[in-house]
């Protein structure tokens, strides 16, 4: 309990974010860094802006993988232009609405979560109006930036695939944050969300766990989804 509590109060003090971007510049660049400062647009016309950020990823093996964040956020958000900064100050980064985690992996980028982060903070402390009016809240606004995000990057001639949905699921979640009686609920939401990625997002996907590839998304989705929390 009292890590939970600790934890959201730097995450909404903003000091998370300054730790985690402290420990980014200490890592280096990304084979992705290209792409840091950069702009695109989703289907609908929204433009939204892009950073990206180093970061360790530890793996269900122990091991500490290389890896990163990309962080985007509305160009011309719906709401006064310094509110949303500041709102934005409770992502990982200080910068991001919509965040995707990345790992490199055998000469490529994998894409392990994706999460619009500042509705869940916002809703969390029971700001919904302000995080429905400011969009992206449709699950296809998800799926529409790791496409954005995956032409960009081989745009820059390198490869990029997602992680199964078990290795998403046990790359992403930090049990110690989670209620203990909402785990099982968590995890189970997790699941379908990245069986539903895998799905959509149109890249190979990859296990991590075994650093077996797997062909296609359809075989993933054919693996039943495992529980893995770590400690």
């Amino acid at each position: 309990m009292l890590k939970r509590i600790g934890y959201y109060l730097t995450m909404y003090s903003g000091f998370r974010a300054m730790a985690n971007w402290l420990r980014h510049l200490s890592l280096g660049s990304t084979p992705v860094s290209t792409l840091n400062n950069g702009k695109f647009r989703l289907h609908d016309g929204r433009g939204l802006g892009l950073k990206v950020h180093s970061r360790l990823v530890r793996d269900r093996g122990g091991r500490m993988l290389s890896g990163g964040m990309f962080s985007t956020w509305l160009l011309s958000p719906p709401i006064q232009t310094y509110v949303y900064r500041l709102l934005r100050l409770t992502s990982h980064f200080g910068c991001g609405h919509i965040e995707v985690a990345f790992i490199e992996f055998e000469d490529q980028i994998v894409i392990y979560a994706v999460r619009n982060i500042l509705k869940s903070n916002l809703d969390r402390i029971g700001f919904r109006r302000i995080s429905a009016r400011l969009g992206l809240c449709e699950e296809q606004s998800e799926i529409a930036v790791i496409r954005s995000i995956a032409q960009l990057t081989r745009e820059q001639g390198l490869q990029i695939a997602v992680a199964t949905p078990q290795d998403c699921v046990q790359l992403a979640v930090t049990p110690l944050l989670i209620h203990p009686t909402r785990i099982e609920k968590t995890l189970n939401a997790l699941e379908k969300k990245y069986l539903r990625i895998v799905r959509q997002c149109g890249l190979e996907v990859v296990r991590i766990s075994n650093e077996e590839q797997i062909a296609s998304p359809s075989h993933a989705q054919r693996n039943n989804t495992q529980r893995n929390i770590a400690h």
